[in-house]
C-alpha cells in the first residue's frame, strides 16, 4: 500500500512460493527507502521493486525471483524510467534507453547473451510469463532474452508495430 506520500506500507507473508523464502510481505532491509517518495511498485510473483521520485529502486521479496537486486546496484542508483517483469525476473530502463535485468535466470534475469543490445537505444520492453523481448530504435530487431523450453514466436502485437521492418530472431534453445 502507498500512501500520498509516497510511504509504503507492506504487510502478508515473508515467504514465498519457491523454496520458503522472501514472499515480499517483509520490507525490513529497504524500509528507509520506503518512508516516502516512492512512485511507482512493481511485482514479480514474490519479490517486489519499488521506485522513488529521484528514479532510484529499492528491491525486496524472494532473493532468486528479483528481491537481490546487487548485480545491478550501480544501474538501479538513479535515472531508472520504467520497470518491467516477468514471473521471476526484473528489467529495469533508464532514459538513453539501457537496460538491466536482475532475478531468475530462467524467467529472463540474465540478459547477458544480449549485452551489447540491451547498453542503449530500447524504447520499448514486452514480457511473458518467463521471457521479455527488447525492441530497440537503432537495429530494429526484436531480442528475446529467454524462451522457455517450448518454441516461442513473437507475439502478434510485436508485429504490428512496424509491419515494413525486416524482422530478426535472436532464438536459444534451452
Amino acid at each position: 500500500a502507498v500512501n500520498a506520500n509516497g510511504a509504503v506500507a507492506t504487510f502478508g507473508s515473508g515467504y514465498g512460493y519457491n523454496y520458503g523464502i522472501g514472499g515480499g510481505g517483509d520490507s525490513s532491509s529497504v524500509s528507509a527507502f520506503l518512508k516516502s517518495g516512492v512512485t511507482a511498485i512493481y511485482s514479480t510473483l514474490n519479490a517486489f521493486a519499488a521506485m522513488n521520485a529521484s528514479s532510484s529502486v529499492a528491491t525486496w521479496g524472494n532473493m532468486g525471483n528479483g528481491g537481490d537486486s546487487s548485480s545491478v546496484s550501480a544501474f538501479l542508483k538513479s535515472g531508472v524510467t520504467v520497470i518491467y517483469s516477468t514471473y521471476y525476473a526484473f528489467a529495469a530502463m533508464n532514459a538513453s534507453g539501457a537496460v538491466a535485468t536482475w532475478g531468475a535466470s530462467s524467467s529472463g534475469g540474465d540478459s547477458s547473451s544480449v549485452s551489447g543490445f540491451l547498453k542503449s537505444g530500447v524504447t520499448a520492453i514486452y514480457s511473458t510469463t518467463y521471457a521479455f523481448a527488447e525492441w530497440g530504435v537503432h537495429t530494429r530487431t526484436v531480442f528475446i532474452t529467454y524462451l522457455s523450453k517450448a518454441r516461442l514466436d513473437f507475439p502478434s502485437r510485436l508485429i504490428k508495430l512496424n509491419q515494413k521492418c525486416k524482422w530478426s530472431k535472436a532464438i536459444a534453445t534451452v
